[in-house]
């Protein structure tokens, strides 16, 4: 067996995987990866949210999408970012949980602002399977530069022109986190380094403790860059 995220999947799985493959014989860390040369140094931006106020919001599933999918203030933020990079010359993945704000984020870069121009592709699990390939064929061979995906990249997809990570999706995976930042850390022809935008979600306790969470995931690796955007 072979893998970069092969344990803390809870639920027995650990123990399941062990009984087909054994326990682990040999590991090598992202650190020593990116020490020799074979994965893209890192700098992870963990950007601070604190709008609109959701203290009062108990059921996580309201605050995510009322802080996450729905919330204007970061969304347009998304957007910034992505038109930056993309002016910028730069390949942007954008990764998103929830259909509904792979669609409203499609949209928004298009009229996020009076002169917005940002040419793009949005891929999901309900797009054909001929347009995905297209879609991802597309931004790997960088005529398209920025690409809005759902969770069906989290795996199995080579892209290794990834220049910036946006996740617009938040969550507490530590799996998914590293998953995901891995779509990125290939090293490509003229890559430097990767870069990650992530979000501080300060609007409700559920969305607090995910960014937690997640910083804690980034933490663990010891060889990302991490810097704290006001």
């Amino acid at each position: 067996g072979l893998s970069g995220t092969p344990f803390k999947r809870g639920d027995k799985q650990d123990l399941k995987l062990i009984a087909l493959t054994g326990e682990v014989c040999y590991k090598i860390t992202n650190k020593e990866m990116i020490e020799d040369g074979v994965s893209a140094p890192t700098d992870i931006k963990l950007v601070d949210i604190e709008f609109p106020d959701l203290k009062t919001v108990r059921e996580f599933h309201e605050a995510y999408d009322d802080g996450i999918v729905f919330n204007e203030y970061r969304n347009k933020m998304i957007c910034d970012f992505a038109e930056c990079y993309y002016e910028q010359g730069k390949q942007v993945l954008i990764i998103v949980k929830k259909i509904d704000h792979g669609n409203l984020l499609d949209q928004l870069l298009y009229d996020f602002k009076e002169t917005a121009f940002v040419p793009h592709y949005f891929v999901h699990g309900d797009t054909p399977m001929d347009e995905r390939t297209e879609m991802i064929n597309s931004f790997k061979d960088g005529v398209t530069r920025v690409l809005i995906a759902s969770s069906i990249l989290d795996q199995g997809i080579d892209i290794p022109n990834i220049d910036v990570l946006i996740f617009a999706a938040a969550g507490n995976s530590h799996i998914r986190a590293i998953q995901r930042v891995g779509r990125g850390l290939r090293m490509n022809e003229g890559k430097d380094k990767l870069i990650v935008i992530d979000f501080c979600d300060r609007t409700n306790k559920y969305l607090a403790k995910h960014s937690v969470d997640r910083i804690s995931s980034y933490r663990k690796e010891n060889c990302f860059d991490i810097e704290f955007i006001a």
